[in-house]
């Protein structure tokens, strides 16, 4: 009789032990995007990722741009290895906290004015951003254009809402 009252025991503790200990630890990987999105950011202060774009949070979700989308394991293992190891890792993936976009848009333009770090370009063929005749100014690390060369413009997709609009170029080639 007491073999089968402390097996009795054992199992109920098991029963109520068990859900405790499951809470507990979904309690502990709760994340939040915004702590996610503050972790991309304080990596990305010492560290450049060239294939890299932008990151925001939206309706509790870490959006990501990436030049190439392909590389989302690569940037999820590169940021969050070192700080927060390999389960943290499973959790992002697991519950899609993050959500990688392709960062890429292409239009033609024909350069008005060359500026310091930038280019006043008109835009001579249209994207899902903007029509031919638009003025944009291109900020650019590219320096081997002139004035009214025709060139194909890459961006990451980000527009700075002001007049004219402004864009980071990831690629500028000439036609």
């Amino acid at each position: 009789m007491k073999t089968r009252t402390i097996i009795i025991v054992i199992i109920v503790l098991i029963i109520l032990i068990i859900p405790i200990s499951i809470k507990v630890n979904n309690e502990k990987t709760n994340i939040k995007a915004d702590e996610v999105n503050n972790l991309i950011n304080d990596y990305l202060e010492n560290n450049n990722i060239d294939y890299y774009t932008y990151n925001y949070v939206l309706d509790n979700k870490v959006i990501v741009g990436l030049n190439d989308i392909n590389k989302k394991d690569v940037f999820i293992n590169e940021v969050f290895t070192k700080c927060c190891g390999s389960k943290y890792i499973s959790y992002l993936k697991e519950n899609k906290i993050i959500e990688f976009r392709e960062s890429k848009e292409v239009f033609d333009g024909k350069i008005l004015e060359i500026r310091n770090d930038s280019y006043l370009v008109e835009v001579i063929s249209t994207n899902s951003s903007f029509k031919i005749g638009d003025s944009v100014v291109v900020f650019n690390h590219f320096n081997n254009f002139n004035v009214g060369d025709i060139i194909t413009i890459t961006y990451n997709g980000m527009i700075e809402e002001t007049y004219p609009p402004r864009i980071a170029a990831v690629d500028i080639i000439k036609k």
